[in-house]
């Protein structure tokens, strides 16, 4: 189905599919995904970037393949849940975008609670891959 941007043939917004538009809004960059942060009432601390800095300097390849490119610094316990952990060094792993973080990290469903077990999970893959 071709998607059109005219207005008279777009699908009613009844026929919308919300697990299409929650798998577009994750294929955003990362730095869209956090200024979406903000519009859902969970503003990030304005340390967040340096903690984030720091972290990838402690840990700066990815905890499930070893991968140093395309890096995200995970929330064990999601951020939205906790906001008190944010800057918690000790609730922060770093996994590449694309797949250890859909895979380790959310265990392949973005909605899903975040994997408590994410470092344990990737500690063993890893062991596997060498």
């Amino acid at each position: 189905m071709r998607l059109s941007t005219r207005r008279s043939e777009r699908p009613p917004l009844s026929d919308a599919r919300p697990r299409q538009a929650l798998a577009a809004f994750y294929m955003f960059p990362s730095w869209l995904r956090r200024a979406a942060d903000l519009f859902a009432g969970k503003p990030r601390s304005g340390s967040w970037p340096r903690v984030r800095r720091e972290h990838l300097n402690r840990e700066p390849a990815c905890a499930a393949c070893g991968r140093r490119k395309d890096l995200e610094v995970h929330h064990i316990v999601p951020f939205h849940e906790r906001p008190d952990l944010e800057l918690d060094d000790g609730n922060l792993v770093t996994l590449c975008a694309d797949p250890c973080h859909l895979v380790f990290g959310h265990l392949l469903d973005y909605r899903r609670r975040s994997n408590p077990l994410v470092r344990e999970d990737a500690a063993r893959y890893r062991t596997r891959l060498a």
